[in-house]
């Protein structure tokens, strides 16, 4: 079980008062152009499986999204959510629906997930009910953004990649997007794999396991994700690795 006082380090993005500047323009100019988000995300091209959980899991099993083309992954991190850097503005933050105060417990929760079902697995067997869960996460985003009040990074960037997704979902990405942008997971895969690692791991129940569906089809189970493969996860898709590019203009 996760001791939940331990301190995790966060991520600083460093920048210039002058690149904030420009780059907060710039970011304001793709967004009023901005396209919708369901267009943008039902038309991804065939690499971005290896963001998905489904594709992370079945194309190598264990190991980071790194293994892939990193541009095609990698979204703005926790540094760049809590320090207000570059793009990440009170208008980004207004795009996710949420704000800095939002509680982590109201988003992560299974009533969260319009399109998708996490139920039980015991003896093999999958149950017909699905779970309702919530998250035990008391603090706000803000705080798991800045990373010190969990024992490790999960919960910290699972953050940072809801908040990607919800951005993206807004409308965030312009007419003119970052190959991150076009690939991006979902916010019911991101809450679903979230509160998975969660039950499994946090607070477990013996002998039982946990899947995620979407429309009757498995994305992820829980006995095939260690801890180490569920950090990857998270970190591999909000490593702030995709933000230079998209802050520069490029």
């Amino acid at each position: 079980m996760v001791d939940e006082n331990k301190q995790v380090d966060s991520v600083e993005v460093a920048d210039s008062a002058g690149k904030h500047n420009d780059s907060r323009r710039r970011w304001l100019k793709k967004a009023g152009m901005a396209s919708p988000a369901l267009l943008l995300l039902a038309n991804r091209p065939a690499m971005a499986a290896g963001c998905t959980i489904s594709g992370f899991m079945s194309v190598n099993m264990g190991t980071s999204l790194t293994v892939h083309e990193g541009a095609t992954c990698n979204g703005w991190s926790p540094g760049n959510w809590k320090n207000d850097r570059g793009q990440i503005t009170s208008a980004a933050w207004n795009m996710t629906g949420l704000s800095p105060s939002t509680p982590f417990k109201t988003v992560f929760d299974t009533r969260s997930l319009g399109g998708a079902q996490i139920r039980k697995v015991i003896g093999g067997t999958p149950e017909n009910n699905v779970v309702d869960y919530q998250s035990r996460i008391n603090q706000t985003f803000i705080q798991e953004l800045q990373g010190n009040t969990k024992t490790n990074s999960i919960t910290q960037h699972a953050a940072a990649c809801y908040l990607n997704a919800m951005f993206l979902q807004g409308g965030g990405a312009g007419s003119n997007p970052d190959p991150w942008m076009l690939n991006y997971p979902t916010a019911d895969d991101i809450i679903g794999l979230y509160l998975m690692y969660e039950m499994s791991h946090m607070y477990p129940q013996a002998g039982v396991t946990y899947q995620l569906e979407r429309g009757g089809l498995l994305v992820g189970r829980s006995d095939n994700m260690t801890v180490n493969d569920y950090n990857n996860f998270f970190v591999s898709i909000s490593d702030g690795g995709g933000s230079d590019d998209w802050q520069s203009g490029l």
